[in-house]
């Protein structure tokens, strides 16, 4: 009797024991998978962080591009005045860090300011056209296509903010060429759709640049300014050449002397050159992803090249 008494205790103490060793196992398992998830949230943090820093420190190289902006001549037949900018790779503490820069000419764009009925008016699709008709933008608040995300189709059809584009990738200094024709084809297509590759928010003035706009834009706008010359506009730039500025008709000014005015209409001004441009800022931080809308303005300033360029909005993009 003893003897079982014995071997029942030392029964009951191993139950006991494995009890304990289940209880701490599963405790274990939980602080492990505890531990795990409060690594991948310390990591995320810290690639958010990362990215938040980085596209502050954007202004640097986006004014650099900015310098000559001027220089870009896009082909006629594009169907949005998008360029790539840049893109930069990088390791930052064993974790790999890209930048993508998309820019978008404002004054290659339909200006929102445009009235419903005009020339300008008209050339914009059919879709977009719906999306703002009869739109008054608010009083007191900076102007951004941001206002426009309550008027959107529930449906997503129409995306907000255009898509990035692809180019050559910078990295450690290197340039080495990553992008196919069809990548960059397929992300003009979807910039065609979108409100921020249409339409300009700060194309004050209005202005239209000879160098960028597409087609049906620039011959809306000639036609707008009673101006000539589009073809040989169209035509320059479809051999990679900066088109000649058109002049209006001379005028007599005092003591007979010849003057020429600036080329415009209706406050509508044909130039070959911006002085606004919106960049579209994807930065990948390991598997975060962040995207930025960012205006830039070209501040008045003596000389033909203008005063210094300024960041005059930057919303973020919500996927």
């Amino acid at each position: 009797m003893v003897t079982h008494s014995v071997y029942s205790r030392r029964g009951a103490a191993l139950l006991i024991v494995l009890g304990v060793l289940v209880l701490t196992i599963g405790a274990l398992t939980t602080l492990v998978r505890l531990a795990t998830t409060v690594a991948i949230e310390r990591e995320t943090g810290h690639a958010i962080a990362i990215a938040d820093d980085l596209i502050l420190q954007i202004d640097g190289p986006i004014n650099a591009w900015l310098e000559g902006a001027d220089e870009v001549v896009l082909p006629p037949d594009v169907v949005a005045p998008v360029t790539h900018a840049f893109t930069h790779s990088w390791q930052n503490d064993g974790v790999s860090v890209r930048v993508d820069v998309t820019a978008i000419d404002q004054c290659g764009l339909i200006p929102l300011s445009a009235r419903a009925g005009t020339t300008l008016r008209s050339t914009l699709p059919g879709d977009i056209a719906a999306v703002i008709a009869g739109w008054q933008p608010p009083r007191n608040v900076p102007l951004g296509i941001d206002l426009m995300r309550p008027r959107m189709p529930r449906s997503g059809e129409i995306p907000l903010f255009p898509a990035m584009t692809t180019g050559p990738v910078t990295s450690f200094g290197e340039s080495a060429d990553t992008t196919a024709d069809d990548e960059v084809d397929a992300a003009e297509t979807e910039m065609a759709l979108a409100i921020g590759s249409v339409l300009a928010t700060h194309n004050e003035g209005p202005r239209i640049n000879i160098n960028t706009a597409p087609a049906a834009l620039l011959q809306a706008a000639m036609r707008d300014a009673r101006l000539g010359g589009t073809e040989s506009i169209l035509a320059a730039r479809s051999a990679g050449r900066a088109p000649a500025l058109p002049q209006a008709p001379s005028v007599p000014g005092r003591r007979g002397a010849r003057i020429r005015r600036q080329p415009t209409a209706r406050g509508l001004a044909i130039v070959s050159g911006s002085n606004a441009w919106a960049f579209r800022v994807d930065i990948e931080v390991d598997t975060i992803s962040r995207s930025w809308w960012c205006v830039y303005q070209r501040e008045s300033g003596r000389g033909s090249g203008g005063g210094s360029w300024r960041c005059v909005q930057r919303l973020v993009i919500v996927p």
